[in-house]
C-alpha cells in the first residue's frame, strides 16, 4: 500500500511538474482571466452534455448486463460507471475506469468477470472510434499544415499505443487462440484464479455482439455530444480556431486526438499535464493563442472531474471495503 501510494505521488509531482511547465510558456495570469470570464450559460450547457455522455455509457452497461441476466436500475449503473470515471480522472492510462465493474460487483452481487465484460466491451468500441477518429484528424494536421514527418511520427505514436491497446482487447474478448496463451498466467501467485476469471469473461461476452447496433447507436450519440460539450466550452471563452468547416466537427475529431494522449501508460495521472500541453500544442496550429488553448484544456479536465464527483461516495466505499476482496476472490457472486 506505501509503495503505491508512492508511485500515486511520483505520478502527480510528474502531471504538476508538466503543468507548471505549460504555464510558465504562456502567461499564466492572463489563462487564470480567461477562465474567470467564461460564460457560465455555455459551461453549464457543457456540463449538461456530459452528462449526457455519461448517461449513455450507463446504459449501455445496463443493457449488456440485461443481456446476462443481470437487471439493475438505470441509477445503479450511472452511479458506479460515475465512480469508474472518477478514479480513472486520477490514474495512468485512465485505468481506474475499471472500478466501475468493482461497484457493480458489490453493489448488485453480480459476478465480477461479468460486470467486466459490461464495461470492457463498451470501451472496445470507444478505442474505436478514438483510432479512427484521432487518425484522420492526425491526417488532416499533416496535410492541410503541412508539418514535418517528425511531428507526424510523434502523433502517429499516440494512434499505435492505443491500437495496441484495442487489440488487445479485441482478443481478450473474442480469440480462444489468444486466451490459450494466456494460460501462462496461472503458474503465477493468484494466476490460476485470475486465468479463470478471463475464460468465464470470454464465455460472457456473447452479451456484447446480441447489442452491438444498440452499442454502436448509443456511440454516436455519445460522440456526439463530446463535440456538443467542447463547442460549448469553447463559446464559453471565446475560443475561434482558423478552420474553414463548422467547429463543432473540428472538436468532435479534436476530441480523439487530445484523449489519446490520456491512455498512452506515461507516469502522470491520466495524462494529466501531458494532454493539455497537447491540446495546446494542437490549437496553436489552428491559429488559437497559446493562453486561450491552455484555459480550454484546463477547463475540459476541471469539468469533467467536478461532475465525475458525483460517484466520490461509491468510490470510496468500494476502494475502502471490497476492493481487496474482489482481487482475492472473496467478493460475493466471484466464483459463480
Amino acid at each position: 500500500m506505501k509503495k503505491q501510494m508512492l508511485l500515486l505521488l511520483a505520478e502527480l509531482f510528474v502531471s504538476l511538474a508538466i503543468i507548471a511547465a505549460v504555464l510558465y510558456l504562456v502567461d499564466f495570469g492572463k489563462v487564470i482571466e480567461v477562465i474567470a470570464n467564461a460564460n457560465p450559460f455555455f459551461i453549464l450547457a457543457a456540463f449538461c452534455a456530459y452528462f449526457g455522455i455519461n448517461l449513455g455509457m450507463s446504459v449501455r452497461i445496463r443493457m449488456i448486463l440485461a443481456e446476462m441476466g443481470h437487471r439493475i436500475s438505470t441509477t445503479s449503473a450511472v452511479m458506479a460507471n460515475f465512480a469508474g470515471m472518477l478514479v480513472s480522472d486520477f490514474t495512468p492510462a485512465r485505468s481506474g475506469y475499471f472500478a466501475t465493474a468493482f461497484v457493480l460487483t458489490a453493489n448488485e452481487k453480480i459476478p465480477f468477470n461479468r460486470s467486466l465484460v459490461s464495461i470492457l466491451g463498451p470501451q472496445m468500441f470507444d478505442f474505436m472510434l478514438k483510432v479512427g477518429a484521432g487518425a484522420v484528424a492526425i491526417i488532416y494536421i499533416f496535410y492541410r499544415l503541412d508539418l514535418g514527418e517528425g511531428s507526424l511520427a510523434g502523433m502517429l505514436l499516440g494512434v499505435v499505443g492505443l491500437t495496441a491497446m484495442l487489440v488487445f482487447g479485441v482478443l481478450l474478448l473474442f480469440s480462444k487462440r489468444f486466451l490459450a496463451m494466456l494460460r501462462l498466467l496461472e503458474r503465477l501467485p493468484f494466476g490460476k484464479k485470475l486465468y479463470g476469471e478471463l475464460v468465464m469473461m470470454q464465455k460472457n461476452a456473447v452479451a456484447i455482439k446480441k447489442v452491438m447496433w444498440a452499442i454502436l447507436v448509443l456511440l454516436a450519440i455519445t460522440w456526439t455530444l463530446k463535440g456538443v460539450e467542447w463547442n460549448f466550452l469553447a463559446m464559453s471563452i471565446g475560443m475561434e480556431p482558423q478552420i474553414s468547416f463548422y467547429p463543432f466537427i473540428f472538436y468532435m475529431f479534436l476530441q480523439p486526438l487530445v484523449t489519446m494522449l490520456q491512455f498512452i501508460p506515461t507516469p502522470t495521472l491520466a495524462g494529466m499535464g501531458l494532454s493539455e500541453a497537447g491540446a495546446a500544442a494542437v490549437l496553436a496550429l489552428f491559429g488559437v493563442p497559446a493562453h486561450i488553448a491552455v484555459a480550454f484544456a484546463i477547463m475540459t479536465r476541471s469539468l469533467m472531474i467536478v461532475l465525475d464527483l458525483a460517484g466520490v461516495n461509491e468510490a470510496r466505499r468500494v476502494v475502502r471495503k471490497s476492493l481487496n476482496g474482489i482481487l482475492e476472490g472473496k467478493m460475493a457472486g466471484w466464483d459463480e
